[in-house]
């Protein structure tokens, strides 16, 4: 996992979530900290397991429920912007 320097954590990361097989909008949430390392990882396509398994944990639970919560607009408050989706 990231290790977060305290400076980070002032920072705000807008997330693009795409589903990648299906012809929906996209959907948007947000989380403190720098999360841009993660940009363009989709799950079950990314080669790189590591963030793969970064961005599910922080999108689901170990019940299969979503940890953040999930807006149909981004804000217009955030400091780094990462698509990530689900294939």
């Amino acid at each position: 996992m990231n290790v977060f320097k305290p400076e980070d954590m002032k920072l705000k990361t807008l997330f693009m979530y795409v589903q990648i097989d299906m012809e929906t909008q996209p959907i948007f949430f947000e989380l403190e900290g720098d999360y841009s390392h993660l940009n363009e990882i989709f799950i079950n396509i990314s080669e790189d397991i590591k963030l793969t398994d970064e961005l599910y944990n922080l999108l689901y639970d170990s019940e299969g429920e979503n940890r953040v919560e999930f807006m149909r607009e981004p804000t217009k408050d955030w400091d780094k912007f990462v698509t990530v989706g689900f294939f």
